[in-house]
This record gives structure tokens, sequence and C-alpha cells, in this order.
């Protein structure tokens, strides 16, 4: 059999080749999440506000992407398009656009959380692997 040198440089490729990865990915998981939450909850502020003025029009600055934005004019506010998921938007009333920023909301909350265990778990993993590393220096 492989002796302990052998055997603590397969787990530290197995953390460098999986562990490590997976702990990125998973945290670039989180973040994207996190981006969106933040964007569905200023939209849901957004959307409050113009209920509470019952505005039937508005100027805005859109935003384009890559710190560009353009002038807009929305002629009718009382109907907006909400990202729904999957790259579908649903034309819905500002109440109702109120309504599925919360549900989407609620949704990614839950991902978060799901998403912090996640890594969590990988943590733990590597922490579980570093001491058998070191178990197997004769460190432990």
């Amino acid at each position: 059999g492989a002796g302990p040198a052998e055997k603590a440089r397969e787990y530290e490729r197995w953390m460098a080749e999986k562990l490590t990865p997976d702990l990125r990915a998973a945290e670039a998981r989180r973040v994207q999440v996190e981006r969106d939450l933040e964007a569905y909850r200023a939209l849901r502020a957004n959307l409050k506000v113009l209920q509470g003025q019952a505005l039937t029009e508005l100027d805005l600055l859109a935003d384009l992407g890559a710190d560009v934005h353009c002038s807009a004019h929305v002629p009718d506010a009382r109907r907006v398009y909400v990202l729904v998921g999957l790259g579908f938007h649903v034309q819905c009333t500002v109440p109702e656009a109120v309504e599925v920023c919360g549900a989407r909301i609620a949704l990614l909350e839950a991902r978060m959380q799901q998403c912090t265990r996640e890594m969590a778990k990988i943590k733990a993993y590597i922490q579980i692997v570093l001491q058998g590393i070191r178990e197997l220096h004769g460190l432990g």
C-alpha cells in the first residue's frame, strides 16, 4: 500500500482539484444570489414608491450595464415587466409586481441559506482533510 507521505499527497491533490474549486464555485453562486437578492429588494422598494405616488408615467435613468445609462420615458407605468426566472418576464400591475418581488426575495433568501450551508459543509471537509494530512505527516 501507499505510505503516509503518498496518502498525504493524494489528500492534498483531492483538496486542490475537488474541494477548493467546489468552494470557489459555491462562493460564486452565493455572490450571484446576493446580487439578485439586492436587485429584487431595490426593485420592490422602487415599485412601492411608484405605487404610493400613483404615477401613470415617468422619466427615469435606465442602467444598460457596464456603467452605461440612458434616459427613458415610460408612457404607461401602470404595468411593468418583472423577471420571474429562467429568462421569463411577466407583465403585471405594480401591486402584482410588488408581490412577485416578495416571492422572488423569499426564494433567493432560501437559496442564500442553501449556499451558506453548502459552503460550510465544504469548509468542514477541508478542515477534516487538513487534519488528516497533518496526522499523516506526524504533526497531528
